[in-house]
């Protein structure tokens, strides 16, 4: 038989589902593998072993479960929260800020269906049982969380029975409202109430052509009241006995509310109001009122107290006119977002936007720069919204039933309330995962919480889902719990899993690089054998790559913890002294010890050891230390978790003459393996079949000083298989250094 020399040079599409293990025609065969594990894949073709986790700090109450949440001013100011049950800490590259700790609403059981958004220095957070919070960063070490003031809207759909009537004791201050029917309920405390006055008998809209004189008698008697076509109401009088014609009555003259204009003032350019002499607008009301429910004392009667005064008709009568706030205490804004300056919520199928410019104004109106809302912007079906994301000039809604997208009616041009277009897309229901901006895509979580979608925008505009782990479907069937986004040094997608493992997908469609990958942390938990990562954001980092923030949960001692960690830039290009891989790690630089001590938070548990370049496997953490053997010294030191990483072939199908070489016998005489930076010394390979571990072995190198020696390099490594394998291999890297595999080729013999 003929030896042939397969070289497998590129990995781009990670590890592969076992669906596809048979599928060797295919491009992504050659360039996939069936295990992935601790290897990221390069955008080069290669696997390099991931970045370790430093230790940070533990949680509050390792008892319960929480999260992490980015807050990301600038590259230079960025900070991880720390939320868990009842509140809320604050980190910074690496260590905690200062004692900030805010007391917040949320238990810990609700804290992964929370949504947030950030601007600047503040970040607004929402869940649908809860009011929506305000979190602003008053400075590095002073933050303040405080509910969401919704002074002015948005407010649900307007009162069509003219038999429901509501009635106020008083337009200012606080009041009771008093409702004929049935209507209040413990849950209301907090919500608007807006009511319109019904009687509009001594009040006319403006009219082209009609004219005002003055009364008789004196000459500042109130001689008109208007309401204009926004619904404001003013009242005119004079200081002679000029007349006022209003010409046109589409405009009429700008002021500022609440403030008093003199028609002596020469404002009118338009001709659109005429003001002859001496006439003055005063502001009296807006045709409205808005006040908030403080206390429910029975199905009638509630207390309110008035944010904008209440027209006097209001109170001398009952209104029939009236609508609630869209949010109240079981039933608020289930997302948030900052489209075209607007601030954004959604409530199961609607949509409500501020006025441009003016976070705090909900106030509904005609201009383009006005407040605006959609109540069905989830489409035709009753979908709930479950996202609101700003993607390329036009606003994604994600639902349970799909995408749609809400934006100005016109190519670039920006979504107002006469302009507006809403649109289904052809993709997927959506999970409430917030999603990431992945650069020229979004990619998000499909309902299942089973599959990723990448979003994107075709020339038209219109917006299409494709499945992005198809291929590995294996891996993200086990349950997405969240999405994080790594721009720099690699472009990865993290996704902690259900199963406690962390997917990690490289990411860069245009070099046509999607590859799926596997890591297990370091240490275990209760009924796992590796650290359960329950949480993951990322922050720019201070060296200018990113930082990946983990909330790992480990059994220390026989007792539950939760860590704080940060995931480590890869290793390349530097000395093997300042090689960082291990997990939940410390790292130590200062005089020759034999000790390194700070280790508590890893008490009774087996660590691996970098000391000064030398590794050192095996060592036991007690009383809070760990010694070298020996009595060896060491200044640099980095101590943690073992982190093995390993990853596995395919089945080989080349050199046959007559087809595949699918489930034909095949036996592998040796691996060539390209490397990169890689200590040799913690490298192993095996056959599939037989199992036994082949040290790879450099007889030329002989580390100095017992140091590991990092090789780059083609190397040669026999292996034991046997005629009844598939030709497959695994890799093994298990010492605390750096790994990066180029490109592989197996030297085997098959049947003809």
């Amino acid at each position: 038989m003929v030896a042939l020399f397969p070289n497998q040079d590129t990995f781009v599409r990670g590890e592969i589902s076992p669906r596809l293990h048979a599928r060797a025609s295919l491009d992504l065969y050659r360039a996939g593998l069936s295990e992935c594990e601790n290897f990221i894949t390069l955008a080069h073709g290669g696997i390099r072993k991931r970045g370790a986790t430093y230790f940070a700090g533990e949680v509050k109450d390792s008892s319960k479960k929480a999260r992490l949440i980015e807050f990301v001013f600038s590259a230079e100011q960025a900070y991880a929260l720390e939320l868990g049950n009842l509140y809320l800490r604050v980190y910074a590259y690496g260590a905690r800020v200062g004692t900030v700790e805010l007391s917040t609403p949320w238990p810990e059981q609700i804290l992964d269906e929370l949504l947030v958004y950030q601007s600047a220095d503040v970040m607004w957070l929402v869940h649908p049982d809860h009011p929506a919070q305000v979190l602003t960063r008053v400075s590095h070490t002073s933050w303040t969380l405080a509910p969401y003031d919704f002074k002015t809207g948005p407010f649900g759909a307007a009162n069509t029975d003219e038999g429901r009537t509501l009635q106020l004791s008083a337009a200012v201050g606080t009041a009771t409202l008093t409702a004929n029917t049935a209507l209040f309920h413990a849950g209301m405390v907090g919500q608007l109430v807006r009511i319109d006055m019904v009687d509009y008998s001594n009040i006319k809209p403006w009219e082209a052509g009609q004219i005002i004189k003055p009364g008789l008698g004196s000459p500042t008697n109130v001689i008109g009241i208007l309401r204009r076509y926004d619904g404001n109401v003013y009242r005119c009088s004079f200081s002679s006995t000029t007349e006022l014609e209003i010409r046109t009555g589409s405009t009429p003259p700008t002021h500022t509310r609440g403030e008093e204009w003199d028609g002596t003032n020469e404002i009118d350019t338009t001709g659109e109001v005429s003001v002859v002499y001496g006439a003055k607008w005063e502001f009296m009301h807006s045709g409205y009122g808005v006040g908030v429910i403080t206390e429910v004392a029975s199905a009638t009667s509630a207390t309110v107290v008035i944010y904008s005064r209440f027209p006097d008709e209001v109170v001398s009568g009952p209104s029939w006119d009236w609508r609630l706030g869209a949010f109240e205490s079981d039933n608020n804004a289930d997302a948030v977002a900052i489209f075209e300056e607007r601030l954004t919520f959604a409530q199961r199928f609607s949509v409500f936007a501020s006025k441009t410019g003016d976070f705090n104004n909900f106030q509904l109106g005609e201009k383009d720069d006005d407040a605006l809302e959609f109540l069905q912007a989830g489409g035709g079906q009753a979908n709930d919204i479950v996202w609101i994301a700003d993607a390329d000039g036009a606003m994604v809604i994600g639902t349970t039933g799909g995408i749609r997208s809400l934006s100005g009616s016109g190519i670039d041009e920006a979504l107002t309330p006469s302009s507006f277009k809403n649109r289904k897309s052809r993709a997927y229901g959506c999970a409430k995962i917030q999603p990431v901006d992945a650069g020229s895509s979004f990619i998000y979580v499909t309902r299942s919480r089973k599959v990723l979608a990448e979003l994107t925008r075709d020339s038209t505009g219109r917006f299409a889902a494709e499945d992005i782990t198809q291929v590995s479907e294996h891996v993200t069937k086990k349950g997405i719990v969240s999405l994080a986004y790594q721009n720099d040094p690699d472009p990865i997608l993290w996704f902690p899993l259900a199963n406690g493992e962390m997917g990690g997908l490289t990411h860069q469609p245009a070099q046509e690089v999607r590859g799926v990958h596997r890591h297990r942390l370091g240490g275990e938990a209760a009924g796992s054998d590796w650290g359960i990562v329950e949480s993951a954001v990322v922050t720019p980092g201070l060296s200018g790559s990113d930082d990946v923030w983990l909330i790992v949960r480990r059994t220390i001692g026989g007792i539950t913890k939760r860590y704080i960690e940060i995931m480590q830039e890869p290793f390349e290009y530097r000395a093997i002294e300042t090689a960082f891989q291990v997990d939940c790690g410390l790292s130590r630089n200062g005089a020759p010890s034999n000790t390194a001590t700070g280790l508590s938070h890893l008490e009774g548990e087996t660590v691996h050891v970098l000391a000064d370049g030398r590794v050192y496997k095996g060592l036991t953490v007690s009383g809070g230390s760990v010694s070298l053997p020996g009595g060896a010294t060491a200044q640099q030191w980095h101590v943690g978790l073992p982190q093995p990483a390993q990853a596995a072939t395919l089945e080989l199908d080349v050199g046959a003459r007559d087809g595949s070489m699918i489930g034909r016998r095949k036996k592998i005489g040796k691996v060539i393996l390209s490397l990169l930076e890689t200590d040799t010394t913690g490298l192993k390979i095996q056959s599939l079949i037989r199992g036994k571990w082949e040290q790879v072995k450099l007889k030329t190198i002989v580390p100095p000083d017992g140091k590991a020696c990092l090789f780059t390099g083609n190397v040669e490594v026999p292996i034991d298989d046997s005629w009844e394998g598939q030709g497959r291999i695994r890799i093994l890297h298990d010492n605390p250094t750096p790994c990066t595999i180029r490109a592989m080729t197996p030297v085997f013999e098959g049947e003809p």
